[in-house]
């Protein structure tokens, strides 16, 4: 449309022109013709003129044009010279409009208006140049994309790069000189600001970099503002504001947070700053008072003012950051890429390592660091790449960290620590600083070889746990996983005794964690480790579950608000502790035996604390949130178990049901504290695990133990074949309390893999064992049967060749193991026999009264602590088989 509405207008001027051109050859004709009238001098300069802008020469008309004596005298030179400035605007337009059709690829509309904006003005060296482009365009295949890009590239990207170039130019100096600023502006023991208190900070310093580069060059490109004062004072208030704000940043955040600081740490960590930006902000305010009236000379003042003011911002910013970077290097200097991978994964893991011993624990171990793998970065190998990176790093101010581990031999390591290219920390450690035997580095036997493999990997995860100890002392924030940390060789200590790869069977888990307390009495996790290992290192016989669980609320759980607010427990390690405790507490009371309800109030308050723990943590958005859901089914099982022994908890009408809260609120009273059936086996809403099939089938067993539903019974053992998968385990299970009830179940003896002790194997029965056995007469009820004539009594006698008082002896026994599983047992007919018990006639006698029976129950309690068979099946049931008795 462009095209169609100028090509009519030129059109015309070509027309109005072209007369012009035959009139100026006109007076040459005519004068041949005749002679006679002679033309003025102006009147031939007017027609030459015209001559020449009808020829496009407008350069040469004005020449002639300006060159009459006095042109004002004649109008036609003033008329002619507008029409040369008139047709070298139409030819400037014509320039234009031909550009505009190049750029949008109409090379034949293009070139007609470079062609006629040549012909209105053959001087327009645009024009000339614009034809000489079409044409060339014409005879390339691709001219369309060429025109476009070169029109992309005029109009957008030559601005945009003179405008970008010298503002990241800007940036890169800003942010050099901060990165040097940063080692003097932030003191390596500077206790850094955390994240969303570092924010303002960081935002300030941002506006003013890409501020003060991307002013510079648009100012002097565009020119949008001229010098007034009005800018002058806006300048100068923003260097007021960039000033006071980080000193008011530093009381406000620090004081708030940290209402115990003094102005003297204070003044210790942050005087460099504050003294610059107050020597800044003074400087500004002279300078700007004596040029008072010039505000351009305030300007020149305020613009490096606020430049000085970017560079500390970003130093004290991004120099408090958490970046780490680690590289570690054998003896001779070279770098270890094995080491370095080993001294992060440390970094990220430690303390997330598997007992050697004591698998059945459901307390998964859990890291005490809070690093976060976007913090730590590695050295990479080789020459050039690794000076290339130490180059990098040491430019950038967010960088902050950096430490480097040497291994000097397998026996000896050196840490060195920087902090802004500053020395915050450094160690030579070996490992009889530890208490560790020396290994013998020289030798290259396999064995000798694999204990040194062992030594420097405990070497690494020293200097990993002095690396995260000296980070925690700086940044606050890592410490709240560390439980009251203070001394990396108190973590290292507990780390190597907690870790298989770390500690094999040469190594004694006891004694490393007592000197892991030992360096660092303040350090729960070790307190925690150390108690367990101690309590689970002595023999079964001599476990106290009950005292066990009070020293370790004791010396672990806080008595009140104003103790748990300075014990400085982590969430994952107060989980564990409150679960071992309610646990052991449960354990004491099933092995005491005694009814005393009042025994389980501490596992039942410790069990609703744990549960209220983990409720809190998987709720929300936290590092715990994964642990305490891990924990969570536990927790559940375990207080609901103690509030059953409690008769706290009633037991479900129907474990399957559908809806289990509907139940519960059919009858509230009745049904108080009912367990949901989803808690219930086989745990449909609960994520399936061994240690979780161990926890339930606990429950399972006390549930049969009150019950007497052989369901339960059947279900506890489904469970165990699930979850004892190894000799260890099985092991185990023999000691646990909770399972007591079980034992005496063939099935769990046959999955347990422990032999047997019955009725049969008692020393009464040792001349005719094998004869019985072999009679099918082993077990109590069929030895009843085939004694309970006279005649069978004599032929039984004949058979074992024994007199029928002997065989009136075996039945005696036989009647009394048969009155109750838990009596065909070795153990507990033995210590009837010590009352003296010895047959069923005997024991009916016993419990016929209120009385003896009583006095029979404190009789068979006394025995069993005298000999210490307190966790006999027999005697923890003891009133349900009493029970069973006639009376």
């Amino acid at each position: 449309m462009a095209a169609s509405s100028e090509r009519p207008r030129r059109t015309r001027r070509l027309a109005v022109l072209l007369p012009a051109g035959v009139f100026a050859v006109l007076p040459a004709s005519t004068a041949t013709a005749d002679p006679d009238p002679t033309p003025a001098p102006l009147t031939l300069v007017c027609q030459t003129a015209t001559a020449r802008i009808a020829a496009g020469d407008l350069t040469e008309a004005k020449r002639l044009l300006v060159r009459v004596p006095s042109p004002g005298e004649d109008s036609c030179v003033q008329t002619l010279l507008g029409q040369v400035e008139q047709q070298r605007s139409d030819a400037a337009d014509a320039v234009l409009a031909g550009q505009a059709k190049l750029a949008a690829g109409d090379l034949k509309d293009a070139g007609y208006q470079f062609r006629l904006a040549e012909m209105l003005d053959r001087s327009n060296q645009d024009a000339i140049n614009g034809v000489a482009q079409v044409s060339r365009l014409e005879d390339e295949p691709l001219a369309p994309a060429g025109t476009n890009w070169e029109s992309f590239y005029q109009d957008w990207l030559l601005p945009l790069g003179k405008v970008a170039l010298p503002t990241l130019v800007g940036i890169a100096v800003l942010l050099l000189a901060a990165s040097g600023a940063t080692r003097w502006v932030v003191r390596p023991g500077a206790v850094a600001w955390e994240k969303r208190e570092r924010y303002p900070l960081n935002a300030m310093s941002a506006v003013l970099v890409f501020g003060l580069s991307a002013m510079l060059p648009v100012y002097t490109m565009f020119k949008p503002f001229g010098v007034h004062w009005a800018l002058a004072a806006a300048a100068f208030w923003l260097v007021v504001f960039f000033a006071l704000m980080p000193i008011l940043l530093v009381f406000v955040f620090w004081c708030r947070k940290h209402p115990e600081a003094r102005a003297k740490q204070l003044w210790k960590d942050w005087w460099r700053l504050g003294l610059a930006l107050t020597l800044v902000l003074a400087t500004t305010i002279a300078l700007c008072w004596h040029w008072s009236g010039h505000p351009g000379d305030q300007l020149l003042v305020t613009y490096p003012a606020l430049a000085v003011l970017a560079v500390l911002l970003v130093a004290a910013g991004y120099g408090q950051n958490l970046r780490l970077q680690v590289e570690a290097q054998n003896s001779d200097g070279s770098v270890d890429a094995a080491a370095t991978d080993y001294v992060l994964t440390r970094l990220l893991t430690i303390g997330d390592e598997r007992r050697p011993k004591d698998l059945r624990v459901a307390l998964r171990q859990s890291p005490v660091s809070a690093l976060q793998s976007e913090t730590l970065s590695a050295l990479p190998s080789g020459a050039w790449v690794s000076a290339f990176a130490k180059l990098y790093f040491t430019l950038r101010p967010d960088l902050t960290w950096r430490a480097r581990v040497t291994r000097v031999d397998c026996n000896r390591v050196t840490i060195t620590l920087t902090r802004n290219g500053r020395l915050a920390a450094s160690d030579l450690f070996s490992r009889e600083d530890l208490g560790l035997p020396k290994i013998d580095d020289k030798d290259t036997k396999p064995a000798i070889a694999s204990a040194q493999n062992q030594a420097q990997a405990q070497l690494l995860t020293g200097a990993a746990a002095f690396i995260l100890v000296q980070l925690s002392q700086v940044h606050r924030e890592l410490g709240e996983e560390l439980s009251g940390l203070t001394n990396w060789k108190s973590l290292t200590l507990q780390v190597i005794a907690c870790s298989r790869a770390l500690a094999d069977n040469t190594y004694d888990a006891v004694p490393l964690l007592a000197g892991a307390v030992n360096e660092d009495p303040g350090y729960l996790a070790a307190r925690y480790e150390y108690l367990w290992a101690y309590f689970r290192s002595l023999p079964p016989a001599e476990r106290d579950c009950g005292d066990f669980a009070t020293a370790l609320a004791a010396v672990l759980l806080p008595n009140n608000d104003v103790e748990e607010s300075r014990l400085p427990l982590s969430p994952q390690l107060r989980i564990k502790v409150l679960y071992t405790c309610a646990a052991q507490w449960l354990n004491g009371y099933l092995n005491s035996g005694q009814p005393d309800k009042e025994m389980l109030a501490p596992a039942i308050t410790m069990a609703a604390n744990l549960v209220e723990s983990c409720e809190k943590e998987k709720d929300r958005q936290s590092p715990h949130q994964e642990y305490a859901g891990h924990m969570y089914p536990f927790a559940k099982n375990l207080e609901y178990a103690a509030k059953l022994l409690a008769n706290r908890a009633t037991f479900p009408r129907d474990r399957r049901a559908a809806d289990p809260e509907q139940e519960r609120a059919t009858n509230p009273e009745q049904n108080r504290g009912v367990i949901p059936a989803d808690w219930l086996h086989p745990h449909p809403a609960a994520p399936f695990s061994p240690r979780l099939a161990w926890d339930q089938a606990c429950l399972d067993a006390l549930l049969w133990r009150l019950s007497e539903e052989q369901q339960w019974s059947a279900d506890a053992l489904q469970d165990l074949r699930y979850a004892l998968y190894s000799p260890e385990l099985r092991s185990q299970a023999q000691d646990d309390p909770c399972l007591r009830p079980l034992s005496d179940h063939p099935t769990f003896q046959r999955i347990v893999g422990r032999p047997i002790e019955t009725m049969i194997d008692l020393a009464l029965f040792e001349p005719h064992r094998e004869q019985l056995k072999a009679a099918a007469l082993a077990t109590p009820e069929s030895l009843v049967e085939a004694t309970d004539t006279q005649a069978k009594c004599e032929d039984l006698a004949r058979f074992l060749n024994c007199s029928p008082h002997q065989i009136q002896r075996y039945r005696d026994l036989a009647e009394l193991a048969a009155i109750a599983p838990e009596l065909n047992d070795r153990q507990m007919l033995e210590l009837l026999a010590t009352i003296p018990v010895s047959s069923a006639r005997i024991l009916r006698a016993w419990a016929a009264g209120p009385e003896s029976r009583k006095r029979l129950v404190n009789d068979i309690r006394d025995k069993a602590v005298t000999l210490d068979l307190t966790t006999l099946p027999g005697v923890v049931n003891l009133a349900r088989w009493l029970d069973r008795l006639p009376r």
